[in-house]
């Protein structure tokens, strides 16, 4: 809604804190710009301090509400206004107001379910709750924290190159609050907490919201601060005209937007000169039109500019030269830092957050450093927010934690398993400092329930060790054909599974562990059975695991590595001969062509190397899934074969059409065969070759696709939805 709920907030004041404008006032009248929210709209406040820069219009304060604040922040920084416009074109903004971590940086335990859930709530007290925001606003954040690195020295905003405000609204009194000092950053962000779109943010005790809750055009603030010609540049949305109140949505929001109008006319009360470029044609949300939106705020400063002039020369203030771009505006200007101090920290350890953000004291940091630690620290999944602030040889860290669960949701449906419904409550610290534990279940032909917890501890600032548990049951149903008896086996049993494992995390990329695994299985008397299989059974084995996960995308990645390896040995005699021993092996390479086509290549392999293995434990290959799934094989329907051994292989090529579309090519080959031996012959080898179409959409990937098979000929799939 184009006021978000301005009317729902009275005309408010501001608590001002240590805020001035520094100039030669005793030979001429300060000169302040207040700068309006807007969204999008806000790109017309670079094209007035264009032109106000190119007529040399001295500006001695700048006060700004949400984008304003943020145009006017950089501006007080010293940047110039064709610098800034510059870095406006450069963000891309379809990703800015959406905080998707890097998933290649992800802690390796948190890769496989990132971003499949279609909806996550938060977890407060035992009970479902509604989240204060749609996005955090991480990447926002440091966006803004890239720009303003070169003056983090400047923790008191008159200090800056020009002094600078920044209004937000207090949400607890409901009354306008102008920033002045810290992290000028937090400043910016605070005051563009946009309602139910960015959650609040803290500051000194306070929580915060957009400034434009109390007041949109902050001039009352700039007389504050002690401006006395005040020039505003007011690109929020006017009220509409009577003809243009056509609906109810537009009725509603006239209604709470008509309090906000009055104080609007009061603060433009307060100014010398308004400008209010003519933006009707355009939305608060278009952050795509920077250019339009620069050249049509020039043009309303130009139509200003002998108003402006003419105000000026009555107050007896001469033009300034034009601002030049300062070389020391640079992201690699370093501090040097002796000391790291985390804020916020409520159940994390001090040493955890350390070790993940990986800066050796004492250091000279420039911005890449900080970012890169930052980010390390952001991706760990512990935390909603991170940024930094510097105290002379102080380096903070100033993070949010997540709340101490979050329950995620998805819907898939495909041609093998139907429907099912997805679900997952990840929590964090739950019992244990540094830990996770995950539930998930499934819900539909095949039901699972799977429960897992990691506890970290490390030795040194290098290596990360930890413990793993595992509990998880099975609902397994399913049609395969046995490639060495040559008959199809109804497959239909339900399988416990736990384990417990020790292992050492290398990198956010690799892991170990190596630990127990137990195994129930339950067996329907009426199925067709392997001679020698009882209807139930349990073993108790030791299993090893390596994983190397580098994919920059969880489903249809472009690049990155992908390896799995496990090695099991149990005491269970299936075969009256020796002990039951697997080996599966998978790699998955993918890499760029270019901006659109990507290659991948894979190989995986299946090894009985001990007595018989039971159904369960053979080596299926059947299913659209990714390859890098142990029974994904384009061709053959869902694990419609099996065997004692496997071994096959895949070439794929992935086209991009656009942002969210895909067509995608597989050809796989593989053979199975209880006999180890016989896995090289060609004349056992399955060849399917398949091709996609891919739509990605807010609610999970569909995709449609048609393979054939020397097996089954031509068989085609429909995939709705995220897979768990």
């Amino acid at each position: 809604m184009r006021k978000f709920f301005l009317g729902l907030l009275s005309f408010s004041v501001v608590t001002i804190v240590s805020a001035s404008c520094l100039t030669d006032k005793d030979f001429r009248p300060v000169v302040g710009i207040s700068l309006s929210g807007g969204g999008a709209k806000g790109f017309a406040h670079v094209g007035v301090l264009k032109v106000l820069e190119e007529a040399g219009v001295p500006i001695d304060c700048i006060t700004g509400t949400s984008i304003g604040s943020i145009i006017g922040g950089l501006y007080a920084s010293g940047y110039t206004a064709q610098q800034i416009e510059e870095g406006l074109l450069k963000v891309d903004w379809t990703r800015i107001f959406k905080d998707i971590p890097d998933r290649r940086e992800l802690l390796l335990e948190d890769k496989e379910q990132f971003s499949k859930s279609i909806l996550t709530l938060p977890v407060k007290n035992r009970k479902i709750a509604l989240p204060t925001g749609l996005y955090s606003g991480q990447s926002l954040l440091t966006r803004l924290g890239e720009f303003v690195w070169p003056v983090q020295d400047k923790r008191i905003f008159s200090e800056l190159p020009i002094p600078f405000g920044s209004l937000a609204t207090d949400l607890e009194t409901g009354k306008g609050y102008l920033i002045t000092e810290g992290p000028l950053q937090e400043a910016m962000r605070a005051s563009m907490s946009i309602p139910s779109a960015f959650t609040p943010w803290p500051i000194q005790d306070r929580l915060l919201a957009d400034g434009l809750l109390s007041r949109n055009l902050p001039a009352q603030d700039l007389r504050g601060m002690g401006a006395e010609i005040v020039i505003g540049v007011d690109v929020g949305a006017p009220l509409y005209k009577a003809s243009e109140l056509d609906s109810l949505l537009k009725i509603f929001d006239q209604s709470i937007s008509i309090p906000a109008a009055e104080s609007n006319r009061e603060q433009a009360a307060l100014c010398d000169v308004l400008i209010r470029p003519e933006l009707s044609e355009l939305k608060s949300i278009d952050f795509s039109m920077v250019e339009e939106l620069i050249a049509l705020g020039e043009e309303a400063a130009r139509q200003a500019l002998p108003q402006i002039l003419n105000r000026l020369q009555a107050s007896s203030v001469t033009m300034v030269k034009p601002r030049q771009e300062d070389p020391d505006l640079s992201s690699k200007k370093s501090y040097t830092i002796r000391k790291i101090r985390i804020d916020g920290l409520v159940n994390l350890l001090p040493q955890f957050v350390e070790k993940e953000a990986g800066i050796s004291l004492p250091a000279s940091l420039d911005w890449n450093a900080t970012k890169q630690a930052m980010d390390r620290l952001y991706n760990t999944s512990f935390f909603e927010t991170v940024t930094y602030g510097i105290e002379e040889d102080v380096l903070v860290f100033k993070v949010q934690e997540k709340v101490p669960a979050q329950l995620g949701f998805a819907l898939h449906y495909d041609t093998a398993e139907r429907a099912s419904i997805h679900g997952q409550i990840t929590a964090r610290n739950l019992g244990f400092n540094n830990s996770r534990t995950a539930i998930a279940a499934k819900f539909g032909n095949e039901n699972e329930l799977k429960i897992e917890s990691t506890f970290f501890h490390q030795f040194g600032h290098k290596i990360q060790s930890g413990f793993k548990t595992l509990f998880e049951y099975q609902e397994l149903d399913y049609e395969s054909r046995n490639m060495n008896l040559g008959f199809t086996n109804e497959n239909d049993y339900d399988l416990l599974i736990g384990e417990i494992m020790y292992g050492t995390v290398r990198s956010r990329n690799k892991g170990f562990g190596i630990g127990l695994r137990g195994e129930i299985v339950n067996r329907e008397e009426e199925r067709i059975r392997i001679a020698g299989e009882a209807p139930r059974s349990s073993d108790l084995g030791l299993i090893a695991h390596f994983r190397k996960d580098t994919l920059n995308a969880t489903v249809y990645p472009s690049r990155g590595e992908y390896v799995d390896v496990r090695y099991f040995v149990t005491d269970q005699d299936y075969s009256s001969d020796n002990d039951s021993r697997y080996l599966l092996g998978i790699w998955q390479r993918f890499f760029s062509i270019n901006s659109r086509i990507s290659m991948d290549m894979g190989f995986k392999t299946g090894r009985n190397t001990g007595g018989s293995l039971p159904v369960h434990r053979h080596f299926f290959l059947g299913g659209f899934e990714s390859f890098r799934s142990p029974h994904g094989f384009t061709g053959v329907r869902y694990r419609g074969r099996y065997a004692e051994n496997m071994m096959a292989w895949q070439l794929g090529m992935q086209y991009r059409m656009n942002p969210d579309s895909l067509i995608i090519l597989r050809h796989n080959e593989g053979t199975l065969d209880d006999d180890s031996d016989k896995l090289y012959s060609r004349d056992n080898a399955i060849k399917g070759t398949g091709v996609s179409l891919v739509k990605l959409t807010p609610a999970g990937p569909i995709e449609i696709g048609v393979s054939h098979s020397t097996e089954e000929n031509f068989y085609s799939w429909v995939s709705l939805g995220y897979r768990y």
